[in-house]
């Protein structure tokens, strides 16, 4: 009777030790996002739970910007980058840049920090049907986490002094290189920064909307070497499909 009821409780331990085993076999296979093929823009929201908004929200980014209605009182986002850029870091997905949380941006009464700077080749947003040659853009969060992400739209023309100085310092996939000399984010801004605003989404996944978006209809240049150069780093085009406007407007500044 002992040996029977030993039987049945080490087929018992023995099937509850099966169960976590069976349930990772029947849940969701979770895999982290690219750029291209059956991990990326067009696959993301079923790569993972967490990234279903990338294909059931309604106010995504990028969109397109050429058919803005203009405003003659936009305000123009106060930028105040008094502090130097810190660290660069290639990830597989793109550059980052990172600093301290000390420079912000202040629009619609609302003060942002800057958390990090991401690069894009080809730009995410479109102008008339047109993508620039990279896209610059600056992510901010607030005290409630609301985020404003203010972007730089990059055309070909003279080298850029200092997106020579970052790429010079990048590492190796995966790694973070500190950056040496006082770079300033504003150093990457253009001269006049009237630009188009709208409410989006963050264009990486998990996509999340309710992000306020300004990009800066003044590019600045960088050389064809420098964006042929970002462009070998990695495999595709680092810039998420334009998305519909749905029931939006994009605000243009006069």
């Amino acid at each position: 009777m002992m040996a029977r009821a030993r039987q049945l409780m080490t087929f018992g331990v023995l099937g509850m030790m099966a169960l976590p085993g069976m349930a990772a076999e029947n849940a969701p296979q979770v895999r982290e996002w690219s750029w291209a093929g059956d991990t990326g823009p067009e696959n993301w929201s079923t790569i993972n739970p967490n990234y279903e908004t990338c294909g059931t929200g309604s106010n995504q980014s990028p969109v397109e910007l050429g058919q803005a209605l203009s405003v003659s009182e936009l305000p123009t986002p106060k930028i105040d980058y008094a502090q130097p850029l810190l660290i660069v870091r290639r990830e597989s997905t793109g550059l980052v840049v990172e600093g301290p949380a000390d420079n912000t941006v202040t629009l619609d009464g609302h003060t942002y920090a800057l958390t990090r700077i991401e690069f894009h080749a080809p730009a995410q947003h479109s102008v008339d049907g047109q993508r620039s040659a990279m896209e610059i853009d600056f992510i901010h969060t607030d005290e409630t986490d609301h985020s404003l992400v203010m972007a730089v739209l990059v055309e070909p023309g003279s080298a850029s002094s200092v997106i020579d100085r970052i790429w010079s310092r990048v590492p190796g996939v995966d790694r973070s290189m500190t950056l040496t000399g006082e770079m300033l984010p504003s150093q990457l801004l253009p001269g006049q920064r009237d630009g188009w605003t709208y409410n989006g989404s963050l264009t990486t996944p998990p996509c999340t909307e309710g992000v306020r978006w300004w990009v800066m209809k003044m590019p600045i240049q960088a050389s064809r070497d420098q964006i042929k150069r970002y462009r070998q780093w990695f495999d595709a085009d680092m810039a998420r499909p334009v998305q519909p406007l749905n029931a939006r407007y994009v605000l243009e500044q006069e």
